[in-house]
């Protein structure tokens, strides 16, 4: 399958279209770093410039009729464009400033009353303090400022502790994230201290109201585990979160960076969630599996060695839910690009990692949810995500998928960047083996169909009735299916819906297979 590289004709289209065009090309919201770089004496930014600026002169005038060249100092150059209405000025490198003031350099800017959000990494902040000690040190300068942030960054890394230890003659790596929360605590302090201050100012200089001050914490990182009746009628979903919604602004808004939330479907059409808060995580990895326990939850999961088996705990009576969910393999585990061995990419975007150890799985459930029992056997998966920057930073659309139409048990995912980059990872086993595990951007191709099918896909829009999808198999020729949606079992609106699906589809000129189950879900966040 191909796709339009070029338009040659584009130059032909009437002006009023091109100028639309652009305006559509335009990046959405966007978290600027911005550092002072000694060597080059200037103000640059790891976050690319949008590519308007570079197409043509046309195209840079209508960018340039939106974004600024950021000039923090008139005696400094900036490679750096802001549009100042929707941008995140992110200062988060202990080099933000030539003189090391950053409060200097704003009252010095032009452009300090045009910032409306600011982000400060929570390290940077607490070393101005040194020299200023006043919390509204920076604040005060930007009159018009909105929103104020302090950032963790790289959360679970910093207060990370690791244990190694021998056992049965396996090397086996502690992480307990406990450290994590008196961190976020800490700066949570700060957070609640800066709020103190701009509710007692002598003399207020803001335009407007004072700034909405929050933390966020700009990493993300959970365990999934799934599992779906044949029938599609009856699904569990327990999935065990390290963030906090500033970094996947899909979870209800709390201070605790550790949770598990646990989605159930049932077959009178009723589904909903139980969010459980952790005070600290400890996970194990144990050769390939991993272990994990929330602390103060009453759940934990346990996986063997080998990938073989895993098992859910859950007991927690306060919030009406017990029992158990294992899942038992079927397929072999895979990374974005292929086979789970040493040297693998891990990454299946920019920025964002997955693993998957469990493709399929017979999973077995034996829980009690608010007093009505589930009991069931269906296909089950289990993965990992984790990413060092906010989701809603590096994501357009997300369509992910598993499930087993026939002998094959199928794991999909096409996603777009921000800047309209596709990324994909195909995989599908049979009998045990795997057949094609690929992230080649020819080897698998998944669209909307009926409903609102537009792609790519528009927050603002509706949801499809199903998906078309097309994957490479390698030598075994090439699998088309028709995944028709079933039931709603996580609702987050507009931007964010997960399916139960039935499959029918076959492999190049051979027998259409029928009755496929499968799980999906769909991101549109632009």
């Amino acid at each position: 399958m191909t796709s339009l590289q070029t338009f040659p004709l584009f130059a032909r289209l009437p002006y009023e279209l091109r100028v639309k065009i652009y305006e559509f090309a335009l990046p959405g919201p966007r978290v600027v770093p911005v550092r002072y770089n000694r060597q080059q004496k200037q103000y640059t930014s790891d976050a690319p410039p949008p590519v308007l600026l570079h197409v043509c002169t046309e195209s840079r005038r209508k960018f340039t009729s939106i974004y600024e060249n950021l000039r923090l100092s008139q005696k400094f150059e900036s490679s750096i464009w802001v549009d100042f209405t929707r941008d995140t000025i992110f200062f988060d490198n202990l080099d933000c400033s030539p003189e090391g003031d950053l409060a200097l350099d704003l009252a010095r800017s032009p452009q300090s009353q045009k910032v409306l959000y600011c982000a400060i990494d929570a390290q940077l902040w607490e070393v101005l303090r040194v020299f200023r000690p006043s919390n509204l040190g920076e604040v005060r300068i930007m009159r018009n400022l909105k929103t104020l942030a302090l950032v963790l960054k790289h959360d679970y890394d910093r207060g990370l502790r690791q244990t190694r230890m021998m056992y049965d003659g396996r090397q086996t790596t502690q992480v307990e994230v406990g450290d994590t929360g008196s961190e976020i605590q800490h700066v949570q302090f700060n957070v609640d201290s800066i709020r103190w201050d701009l509710e007692h100012e002598i003399d207020p200089k803001w335009e407007g109201a004072p700034p909405n001050v929050q933390m966020w914490i700009i990493s993300f990182d959970w365990w999934y585990f799934d599992v779906v009746s044949p029938n599609l009628l009856t699904s569990l979903t327990v999935i065990f979160f390290t963030t906090l919604p500033s970094s996947f602004p899909f979870l209800l808004p709390s201070p605790n960076v550790d949770v598990v939330g646990v989605f159930y479907s049932f077959p009178n059409g009723t589904y909903d969630n139980i969010f459980i808060y952790a005070s600290e995580a400890n996970i194990t990895i144990d050769d390939n599996g991993s272990s994990g326990q929330y602390v103060g939850t009453g759940t934990s999961w346990s996986g063997s060695p080998d990938l073989s088996r895993y098992e859910i705990n859950v007991n927690s009576p306060e919030h009406g839910i017990s029992g158990t969910f294992t899942l038992d393999s079927l397929a072999p585990a895979h990374y974005p690009c292929g086979p789970a061995t040493a040297g693998q990419d891990m990454t299946v975007a920019p920025h964002i990692g997955w693993s998957n150890a469990i493709p399929d799985a017979v999973g077995t459930v034996n829980l009690t949810i608010l007093g009505t029992e589930m009991g069931f056997e269906g296909v089950a998966y289990h993965d990992k995500n984790w990413s060092d920057q906010p989701f809603q930073q590096n994501v357009a659309s997300w369509y992910w998928g598993h499930g087993r139409l026939g002998a094959y048990s199928i794991v999909w995912f096409d996603t777009l960047g921000l800047d309209g980059t596709e990324y994909v990872s195909a995989y599908a086993s049979k009998d045990g083996e795997i057949v094609f595990s690929s992230c080649e951007a020819s080897s698998l191709t998944v669209r909307p169909s009926g409903g609102d099918d537009q792609y790519p896909p528009s927050a603002s829009g509706g949801d499809p009735t199903g998906f078309t999808m097309w994957m490479d198999l390698g030598d075994a020729g090439a699998l088309d299916v028709n995944v028709t949606i079933g039931t709603v079992i996580s609702d987050g609106g507009p931007s964010y819906k997960r399916w139960t699906a039935s499959m029918e589809g076959q492999v190049c000129c051979g027998e259409l297979m029928m009755g496929g189950v499968a799980v999906l879900e769909q991101f549109k966040l632009v």
